[in-house]
């Protein structure tokens, strides 16, 4: 039997730190674990701090991602080596072993398990068993991942210096695209019943949040058990009092409908920001990727919601490397890119995933020439930033501020997404006012605060 290096209980743990990788449902995720350890009187404490406790949402989409997570991990250990370590998500469902393989991890949970984290630790007769350091980390995964059924969604934990927080409504994707290896890992589409997106979302405006962002895996594939789409949850929550601003984050350009754009111009308190996935500008790689749609359609949605939303933000994931993707393929999806206003691009490049069925195509293309198309790629992105926020200056728009340096600036966005940078007035914390756009700086735009209108006693 290995022995046994320390026993914690868990009166005993007063400092818990989290660190997510990731999506921004990952981001929703972690605020939910916290939530329940806030709520048990844990000090919450930040990544870099000593701990008694680390928690490790990660990410599995590349393998650079799973690098992140063994290198967070050993840094917190670093910093407290005798702290217990809990790695959770979507690595630690795909891999577990290669985590189990870091000596001071002592739980790894599978994406569902995660959220059992508080009760498992608190419960008095698995505990012990449980928290231990231990040189064999205790394994628990979730079920197989066609029977997932559940969805949690608890995202009203006071993040500090957030003024904006997001709302998991959706998990799982049935899409089944050939480089991914989230379904296997996340299951299959799901939902929360749109009562229960409506009530949190109650909750979230009653603790003080102006912006709420819907989250999910495939969010635009939302389907309750009552056949309540993304439309029906967007049309719910903008018309619910006090909530002064509703962001989407990424739909699928195929679920992006006539409809759902009519409403994001209509609605005023609805960001006139799309996320759409892009991942290629040539037809015969996005076949081969079994996505969804081809540049023809993805062009109809920008090109429409445009006419709508003139200044509308809009950002895109590209993929680099797909398997066979040639010297043509790549200046396809350049072209493409170039022909439409993008105000941002998450660029990836392509991570073989065993797994996938992408990872057993022919034409796997070498890391040098991953490197040289993703900078191509990262400095259009930035041309594209430049340019969109050129088009902002001058402008007079509605900014969400949020702490900055908690000295010199506020930092803040706009409803289409710029990010604004005025001199730091505290009082201007979780408040939307004008501001004048005067010039942009790297990455963001520099403003000065307009004094609002006077409304008529």
């Amino acid at each position: 039997m290995p022995k046994i290096e320390e026993t914690f209980r868990p009166s005993e743990v007063k400092r818990v730190a989290f660190h997510t990788f990731g999506c921004k449902l990952n981001q929703s995720e972690t605020a939910t674990i916290a939530h329940q350890f806030d709520e048990h009187g844990y000090e919450i404490v930040d990544i870099d701090d000593p701990a008694d406790l680390y928690v490790i949402n990660t990410c599995t989409v590349t393998h650079k991602a799973d690098a992140k997570a063994r290198s967070q991990i050993r840094r917190a250990l670093r910093i407290s080596p005798d702290a217990f370590v809990a790695v959770v998500g979507c690595y630690a469902e795909y891999n577990p072993e290669e985590i189990a393989s870091i000596k001071g991890v002592d739980l790894i949970l599978g994406v569902e398990e995660k959220f059992k984290l508080l009760d498992m630790l608190a419960n008095e007769s698995k505990g012990e068993r449980v928290w231990q350091k231990n040189p064999t980390p205790e394994i628990m995964l979730a079920c197989d991942a066609g029977d997932y059924r559940s969805m949690e969604s608890t995202p009203t934990l006071e993040m500090e210096g957030k003024t904006r927080i997001f709302l998991k409504i959706q998990d799982g994707c049935d899409y089944n695209c050939s480089f991914c290896i989230i379904p296997s890992v996340r299951g299959g589409g799901r939902a929360l019943p749109l009562p229960q997106v409506v009530d949190q979302a109650q909750q979230i405006v009653e603790n003080g949040y102006k912006e709420i962002v819907l989250t999910g895996v495939n969010t635009g594939t939302y389907l309750d058990e009552n056949e309540n789409q993304l439309i029906d949850v967007v049309q719910r929550l903008s018309g619910l009092p006090g909530l002064e601003r509703l962001r989407l984050s990424s739909v699928e350009p195929d679920r992006m409908s006539d409809d759902l754009r009519q409403l994001i111009a209509e609605r005023p308190n609805i960001c006139a920001h799309l996320h759409l996935p892009l991942q290629h500008g040539s037809n015969r790689i996005l076949g081969k990727m079994r996505r969804r749609y081809r540049i023809e359609r993805y062009r109809e949605v920008v090109e429409r919601a445009f006419e709508l939303m003139p200044n509308a933000g809009l950002g895109a994931d590209v993929m680099v490397g797909f398997p066979g993707e040639t010297d043509d393929d790549f200046a396809k999806t350049c072209q493409f890119i170039e022909g439409l206003p993008f105000s941002y691009l998450h660029v990836f490049t392509y991570s073989r995933r065993q797994g996938t069925d992408a990872a057993s195509l022919d034409g796997q293309v070498d890391p040098q020439t991953h490197q040289r198309r993703s900078f191509v790629l990262r400095q259009l992105s930035k041309r594209k930033r430049q340019e969109f926020l050129d088009r902002q200056t001058g402008r007079v728009q509605d900014v969400l501020f949020e702490p900055g340096d908690g000295r010199t600036f506020l930092d803040g966005w706009t409803d289409n997404y710029a990010r604004v940078r005025v001199p730091y007035q505290p009082e201007l914390i979780n408040e939307i006012h004008p501001v004048r756009l005067e010039r942009r700086e790297e990455g963001h735009l520099l403003g000065a605060v307009v004094q609002k209108q006077m409304e008529a006693a």
